[in-house]
């Protein structure tokens, strides 16, 4: 009998261990920065584009730690919002909570080191697929603003260096506004 409650002892030790094991690793694996793969199957830039709006808005950021996941994205102003949640982690990924009632289960698939997990918005059930890493938002909201040059502090745009308007690169004409075409740098016209 003693033998039994050994052995038996022994096993429950053995898959406690398996189990923290198997957890520990998956937790390793999911702390970190990720970004957004896809939403419903479509990348960020494909949604985008099928919804017309910028990119940077549907693109999130997030940081996971040991027991809390943070959201970042980028509203349509350009302003960046953020929001928390905390965690708790399972073999397979983690739990998303609020108090003591879980939100949402993410989901870690170690075949192509992905995370996801589906929450429901406004226009349905949206399937949520991250990646390691960190998307530049600022780099896509500047993207969608075309590089324009932003107005300065007081809302009022700056000249450039010297006062005057530069030529655009390789001193190519370029219309001034109004419509008139200015001569390309050294006040000649530029050969076509």
């Amino acid at each position: 009998m003693k033998k039994t409650i050994r052995l038996m002892a022994l096993l429950m030790i053995a898959m406690i261990t398996a189990i923290c094991m198997v957890s520990c690793g998956v937790e390793d694996k999911v702390k970190g920065d990720w970004t957004t793969k896809t939403v419903n199957g479509k990348t960020p830039a494909e949604l985008a584009a099928a919804s017309g709006v910028p990119e940077y808005t549907i693109a999130i950021n997030y940081t996971i730690t040991a027991d809390e996941m943070k959201a970042t994205n980028m509203l349509a102003d350009g302003t960046e919002s953020s929001s928390s949640m905390k965690v708790k982690m399972k073999n397979n990924g983690f739990e998303c909570m609020n108090g003591d009632e879980v939100v949402m289960s993410v989901l870690y698939n170690e075949s192509d080191e992905t995370l996801s997990f589906s929450v429901n918005g406004t226009n349905g059930k949206q399937e949520y697929v991250l990646k390691k890493g960190k998307t530049d938002l600022n780099a896509l909201k500047d993207a969608a603003q075309g590089g324009e040059q932003q107005p300065a502090e007081g809302g009022e745009q700056q000249p450039a260096e010297g006062g005057e308007q530069q030529p655009a690169e390789g001193g190519e004409e370029q219309p001034a506004e109004g419509g008139e075409e200015q001569p390309a740098e050294g006040g000649e016209e530029a050969a076509e």
